[in-house]
């Protein structure tokens, strides 16, 4: 038996409640998640599969108080298209207060409700999720009579019963506990290799209620999981521990078709549990399953991962210097699930240098390793946008729509509000607040947040009611204390001194600051020789430099403290002046380069580019991979997918070193600057060049080619 599941978005555990219901019973679901997406006369075949429609013994639909831009003319064509041809058409109308609804929803309610009597389709009126089981249970067995009183209760037959047998495993699925606030951690390399040589397909996902659901896809699932006070381990819908009795998990689960893999044995256990500690356990154990009781074949071995695609402009390796923050990461978990209901953006607002921008990197990387915001993650950069419209232009490529010749309209037209699960991410957004048009600017981000997750970083709030903001703090000392022992070793130290001294008097415990300072210390380095240098050398850059450096409006928030801007100058002097012509040239390219590209800008000596003779003269003195992971270790650089530019702050000092040149000197550089630019362009001119590739070429190096 097959069923066709489609409710509105208010009603999602309730749908949750009908597949689990579904699936015990096994029957096949198939769910469109959201009636309200769209039902229209123009996209109705492209968005419902017909033929799983029209191949279900039963369709069901679940509406309450909502419906969107489901209208009662789309759900006329609808029904004209399709309605007829279904069997079983099952309508609820869940109960609820007409008093808190808009009026103009209530009516397109009644007036759906009104339609379908027309057509002789009386929708069944419920109080809650209990009591539409009654009835679908009951109207089951009324179109069903092939099955019993008995069989009706459960919705089983004989045959579907039956073990899926060994020779027919197919698709297998790991599911692995990985809650935020645990250090539970499963390699799933060392779990899939063992199935790597077998006719299979292997799918991964994050173990929750939500993915339990879909274990009846597989023909065998292996839960691996850790125990807390003798219950289970799993993650609640903000990714955080959740633990549940086995009992709960066997309400949910078919146990013929789970493997469960404990840390630890549960008494009294229904079910079969494998106790395993480490990885060579793990190995052994699915070796043994493997060969010994499911004797796979060996074939064409596919593997698949929930995941949602990251932007170009997040890499998880540079997270590996992360540290602390675990509440933030929490908070705004939930903050940003929450969004979509609440129609408001996220504002996380912190000073320079704090690292928001790696936060909220880490953050949304959370989100895709779950395969959230399934339409798109999407980042924009927003230090160099010029006005109004280029504001508009970056937003139109989130939504695939450059081409668009009125974005709004066409966004309004193609994008439905409730069905669009889309994330974007606008970075440095204080750099736009002080374009013309500021207001402009605001309501349109309030415009797009109807169609699209909106976060913000920014130095300071957009100062909007459809605002809320996430103040980010400092980091703690006992954080800052961990980061700076996690970028340099220190065997013997005096705690306090580190910490009150150095972390809090000197660097004011920013994390840019302490990553720029520990990466230049020579091994052993005595504290208080460090302190002695740090002062020194911070009287080297003074206020008034700091005051030409941070001139713009968008700057007047910027910490003005030693800690950071001092810092990024300690760095500076500690470079060779080969490293230091690299950071200063990298300032040409806001966008960025790609390395290899970076690496021929450099090391280009052409006969018309004195500077090059006279600086470049040995093979040594060329930019090398070398130097650029030594920039990279040095934290002056951020390297994103090979692609290398520089930290908005660092950016602005290394402009204002390079303006410091010699006219000469500049006019060299800005002169190789061109021609590179000059041939990127020539590049996207080329007729060989797909049109697509071309555009996303320009608009990944527009700031590049203003620059030059």
């Amino acid at each position: 038996m097959r069923i066709f599941i489609a409710s509105s978005s208010e009603l999602n555990q309730e749908r949750k409640d009908l597949q689990l219901l579904l699936y015990r019973n096994k029957i096949e679901p198939v769910v469109w998640e959201d009636i309200d997406h769209s039902i229209g006369t123009d996209r109705f075949q492209t968005r419902i599969n017909e033929e799983h429609l029209l191949t279900s013994d039963f369709v069901v639909f679940m509406i309450k108080s909502k419906l969107g831009q489901f209208t009662l003319e789309e759900f006329e064509e609808a029904y004209k298209s399709l309605g007829s041809k279904i069997e079983g058409m099952l309508i609820y109308f869940f109960e609820f207060d007409k008093n808190i609804v808009h009026g103009d929803e209530l009516f397109k309610i009644l007036s759906l409700e009104n339609f379908l009597r027309k057509e002789g389709k009386y929708p069944q009126k419920v109080k809650d999720f209990r009591d539409l089981e009654n009835h679908f249970l009951e109207k089951i067995k009324h179109l069903k009579p092939s099955i019993s009183n008995e069989s009706t209760k459960t919705l089983e037959t004989e045959v579907l019963e039956q073990k899926t047998p060994i020779n027919q495993i197919k698709r297998i699925c790991i599911y692995t506990a990985q809650p935020l606030n645990t250090s539970i951690k499963f390699d799933i390399g060392v779990i899939k290799n063992q199935f790597n040589k077998f006719d299979i397909e292997l799918h991964n996902k994050i173990l929750n209620e939500d993915s339990l659901l879909e274990h009846y896809e597989f023909d065998l699932c292996f839960i691996f999981t850790k125990t807390n006070g003798g219950k289970i381990i799993i993650e609640d819908e903000y990714f955080i521990q959740k633990s549940i009795l086995l009992e709960e998990l066997l309400e949910i689960i078919d146990e013929d078709k789970v493997i469960l893999i404990l840390d630890d044995n549960i008494e009294d256990s229904k079910i079969e549990i494998k106790i395993l500690e480490n990885e060579s356990q793990i190995k052994k154990l699915l070796s043994s399953i493997i060969y010994k009781e499911l004797k796979l074949e060996k074939g064409n071995y596919k593997f698949h991962k929930l995941y949602t695609e990251l932007p170009d402009l997040i890499d998880t390796k540079n997270f590996s210097q992360f540290v602390g923050r675990n509440t933030d990461i929490e908070n705004l978990v939930k903050k940003i699930s929450s969004l979509k209901n609440e129609n408001k953006i996220l504002t996380i607002k912190g000073s320079g240098g704090i690292g928001k921008t790696t936060l909220v990197s880490k953050v949304v990387n959370e989100f895709a390793h779950r395969g959230k915001f399934k339409d798109g993650i999407k980042f924009v950069q927003c230090e160099f946008i010029k006005d109004y419209e280029d504001f508009e232009h970056k937003i139109s490529m989130s939504f695939d729509m450059t081409n668009a010749i009125n974005f709004r309209t066409q966004l309004k037209e193609q994008i439905n509000q409730v069905d669009s699960d889309r994330l974007i991410i606008l970075d440095n957004v204080e750099t736009i607040l002080h374009l013309e048009n500021t207001d402009k600017i605001k309501e349109f981000i309030k415009y797009i947040s109807n169609f699209s997750t909106i976060v913000i970083t920014s130095r300071e709030k957009l100062n909007e009611d459809f605002e809320f903001v996430y103040e980010l703090r400092e980091l703690t000392t006992d954080e800052a204390e961990e980061l700076f022992l996690k970028c340099y070793e220190l065997k013997k130290y005096d705690n306090k001194f580190l910490r009150t001294e150095i972390l809090e008097n000197m660097l004011n415990n920013n994390p840019l600051a302490i990553k720029l300072v520990t990466s230049n210390l020579h091994k052993n380095k005595n504290l208080e020789n460090l302190k002695d240098e740090l002062e020194s050398d911070f009287f080297d850059l003074t206020s008034k430099e700091i005051e030409t450096i941070f001139e713009k409006e968008s700057d007047l928030n910027i910490e003005r403290t030693k800690s950071l801007f001092n810092s990024i100058n300690y760095s500076y002097l500690r470079l060779s002046e080969k490293e230091k012509l690299a950071l200063e040239l990298l300032s040409l390219f806001p966008d960025g380069i790609h390395f290899e590209n970076f690496k021929i800008f450099y090391n280009e000596k052409g006969n018309n580019h004195e500077i090059n003779k006279t600086l470049i003269k040995r093979k040594k003195d060329n930019f090398s991979d070398k130097d650029l992971k030594y920039l990279e270790d040095k934290s002056i650089i951020v390297n994103t997918n090979e692609r290398i530019n520089l930290q908005s702050i660092i950016g602005r000092f290394a402009d204002y070193k390079f303006q410091n040149k010699e006219n000469k000197e500049k006019i060299e550089y800005y002169k190789k600057a061109y021609l590179y630019n000059a041939f990127i362009l020539d590049l996207i001119e080329d007729p060989k060049i797909k049109k697509s590739l071309s555009s996303h070429i320009f608009d990944y190096n527009k700031n590049n080619f203003l620059n030059a």
